[in-house]
């Protein structure tokens, strides 16, 4: 059922613009880390689970390379979407550094999706 391949990913990409909704005064309360480079690893987290869910979701069992491009390729317009959006939320900024971080964690985990897969084939 389509529905239910693609609630994960869809869901996952709506908390993520939730998230980044927050005004820079309120993110303390949500993300207390404070230690350089901590929000890329949250960055990387956030839209390497998006990846995971994802290539599951466009992949099936059968997670092919022009499918995982195209996967990628649309997880990276949805951060450079997603940073652009925040240069319009209080306190906060586009950064490219930060979907940049986006992008290498979509990358990452579609390639342990796709890796896998692989593996449980062979």
């Amino acid at each position: 059922m389509i529905i239910r391949r693609w609630a994960p990913p869809i869901f996952w990409a709506a908390a993520i613009l939730l998230i980044s909704s927050i005004p820079s005064s309120n993110l303390g309360a949500v993300a207390p880390y404070s230690f350089p480079g901590a929000d890329k690893i949250v960055h990387a987290s956030f839209y390497a689970l998006l990846g995971w869910f994802a290539a599951k979701a466009a992949g099936g069992e059968a997670l092919n390379l022009t499918t995982a491009v195209w996967t990628l390729g649309v997880i990276a317009v949805f951060g450079a979407v997603d940073e652009w959006h925040q240069q319009f939320v209080a306190g906060r900024a586009a950064d490219v550094m930060d979907w940049l971080a986006d992008t290498v964690g979509a990358a990452t985990a579609v390639m342990l999706f796709a890796w896998r897969q692989r593996a449980e084939v062979a």
